[in-house]
């Protein structure tokens, strides 16, 4: 791993993005997404604009993500799972961060499906008291997997063996990975190398 691209992992561990626009009502173990959620007011100033069912978030001072956020049907006070999308060192690198709460097996990582294809497995890289984090590059074939889907499909395990998997809408994810490296490509510009 590149140290740019550890830098970058660290900044989305201590990043929760602003919940908004991108939120979804899920329940686990194949549920299906009910609604997209409203904006809600930030605590600081975030530009954020609809792609779908994800949502480009672009906060004061620190690089925009792209994101969805699947909450449990009748709880909106914290994610079931957080899909994160953040370009680094380059546009063209793709960072992957998917948080979900604790009280999961670390050991068995996070599954990622897409339109009900052979899951990959990536290793939870850390937890902190808000979740725990698998954040992983995206390959160029992953990104056109995933722009070319319908659903994602993401499984973990908690600790008492019960496995959750957790559909994640695609709908809108080319554009919004679009607009994100548009978005990374002025940051660039703007303020040099990040």
């Amino acid at each position: 791993m590149t140290r740019k691209f550890v830098g970058t992992a660290l900044l989305l561990a201590l990043i929760w993005p602003p919940a908004g626009i991108g939120e979804e009502k899920a329940q686990p173990e194949s549920a299906t997404p009910t609604s997209v959620g409203k904006a809600k007011a930030q605590p600081q100033s975030v530009a954020v604009e609809a792609h779908g069912d994800w949502a480009l978030q672009c906060p004061e001072d620190t690089p925009c993500l792209l994101v969805q956020h699947i909450f449990l049907k009748g709880n909106r006070e914290k994610p079931l799972l957080s899909f994160i999308l953040q370009f680094s060192d380059k546009p063209s690198r793709l960072v992957i961060a998917i948080r979900i709460p604790l009280g999961v097996m670390l050991t068995p990582g996070i599954e990622l499906g897409v339109d009900g294809a052979k899951a990959s497995t990536y290793p939870f890289h850390h937890c902190r008291p808000e979740g725990c984090l698998a954040i992983f590059p995206g390959s160029r074939k992953l990104r056109k997997t995933i722009e070319r889907g319908q659903q994602a499909n993401v499984g973990y395990y908690l600790t008492n063996g019960k496995k959750y998997s957790v559909p994640v809408s695609l709908k809108g994810i080319t554009a919004g990975l679009r607009a994100l490296e548009k978005a990374a490509k002025s940051e660039r510009g703007n303020n040099g190398s990040r």
